[in-house]
């Protein structure tokens, strides 16, 4: 009598321990790839699963909205909205297979003391001036283009524009760019620029 007994303490402890609530496979592997305050964007990987196939994202236990078609074994899912410095719990389910839970918290936002200066650009209130595009190579060396009109020495409005302001690290200083075009030297209004290196860059009109 002991002894059935004992054996049905044991057949009950090995039900116990194959409950099916648990992740009971390893065919599904989720896991966190990279985070931001608001977004988070999970590596999902599955073996041994027929292509397509369903995937049900569970945030929290909960199922998300989108139902995602995993069409190859290996992708990046990204889910949004999320709330800062907050932990989240997430799980993928393909038919009654579960992966094992990944937790992750998203950042924070930023609690450092931020300060602003105002530049303004262009003296002569007669002709509208703007900027058009910025390359920052560092914090030393950044350059805008656009139309800049400025004032002469005697303070009356130059008509020739400026095309390029930039940041030498302590001040701003407008500059021209020229350039010979059908036998005439000219100073066109500049649109876009890009920075290979600190000592190629490249702007357009």
């Amino acid at each position: 009598m002991n002894k059935i007994k004992i054996l049905l303490a044991f057949i009950f402890l090995l039900v116990q321990s194959c409950d099916t609530t648990e992740p009971n496979n390893n065919d599904i592997t989720l896991s966190v790839k990279e985070v931001s305050s608001t977004e988070m964007w999970l590596n999902l990987n599955v073996t041994n699963i027929g292509l397509p196939v369903n995937v049900e994202i569970l945030q929290d236990n909960k199922p998300l909205t989108d139902i995602i078609i995993l069409n190859k074994i290996d992708t990046v899912i990204n889910i949004d909205s999320l709330f800062p410095n907050r932990n989240y719990n997430f799980q993928a389910k393909i038919y009654d297979k579960i992966s094992k839970k990944v937790t992750a918290t998203t950042s924070d936002t930023t609690n450092h003391n931020l300060s602003w200066e105002l530049y303004t650009f262009g003296e002569n209130i007669a002709a509208s001036s703007h900027l058009s595009d910025v390359a920052i190579v560092d914090e030393n060396n950044i350059w805008a283009v656009g139309e800049i009109y400025m004032n002469d020495s005697l303070g009356n409005p130059d008509p020739h524009l400026y095309n390029v302001v930039y940041w030498n690290g302590n001040e701003w200083e407008v500059r021209k760019i020229s350039l010979l075009y059908k036998g005439n030297i000219i100073t066109p209004t500049l649109y876009s620029i890009f920075a290979f290196s600190p000592t190629e860059i490249w702007m357009s009109s």
